[in-house]
């Protein structure tokens, strides 16, 4: 039998495609926040405007909306607090609307809602924004839990977001797996006591239903 009574998921890269999700989404929002510094920005965040794709190392793959928002105001010599206004105003409803899941999303979540396992997200977006794409994409019911960087429990590679989802399913930390796709959700795994499994294209996600 399992020891563990919780999954916890980081959301983008690991539920939904990170790229096909947030490469147009940026390429349209970039032109709107930076206008003539568009270049500027956009090379700020290894984004390529003509072919809407990010770089592996851009900061919109793992980072907090408000570390996006940092890069963007230091390219475009802009307040980054007014930046980070226009920037979830904007991506907002282009995130829900561009939101790709991966295929096996829908049935790993359904399998382990069926196995009664207390599921949880912990991602560097925004909970507004996370909420609604989870409810366009039909998952929202799956998830007791939703936290993001603006939850007031820090944004990874801390672990308050993980010891905060332990709190709420009423588990020891040692008694979660969280399952990411990146190098700061191993870190936060580390960092937190718990258990990390790593999504990418040698161990896909429908391989966490080996460990429940």
């Amino acid at each position: 039998m399992t020891r563990y009574r919780a999954v916890v998921f980081d959301k983008d890269g690991t539920l939904i495609d990170v790229h096909l999700t947030w490469g147009p989404v940026f390429a349209q929002v970039i032109p709107a926040v930076a206008g003539e510094a568009a270049a500027a920005a956009s090379a700020a965040l290894s984004l390529d405007l003509e072919t809407a794709s990010l770089a592996a190392d851009s900061v919109v793959i793992a980072g907090s909306n408000a570390e996006i928002a940092e890069a963007i105001a230091s390219a475009i010599h802009e307040p980054v607090a007014d930046v980070l206004v226009s920037l979830e105003s904007l991506t907002e409803d282009l995130a829900v609307r561009h939101a790709v899941p991966f295929d096996a999303t829908d049935q790993v979540l359904a399998t382990l809602t069926g196995r009664r396992i207390w599921q949880g997200v912990a991602t560097n977006d925004s909970v507004v924004a996370t909420d609604r794409q989870l409810e366009h994409l039909g998952w929202r019911s799956h998830f007791a839990s939703v936290l993001g960087y603006d939850s007031g429990f820090g944004v990874k590679p801390e672990p308050g977001m993980l010891h905060e989802s332990a709190r709420r399913a009423g588990v020891a930390i040692t008694e979660v797996l969280f399952v990411g796709d990146s190098e700061t959700d191993r870190r936060a795994a580390a960092a937190a006591g718990c258990d990390f499994h790593l999504v990418d294209p040698e161990h896909p996600l429908e391989q966490v239903l080996f460990h429940f």
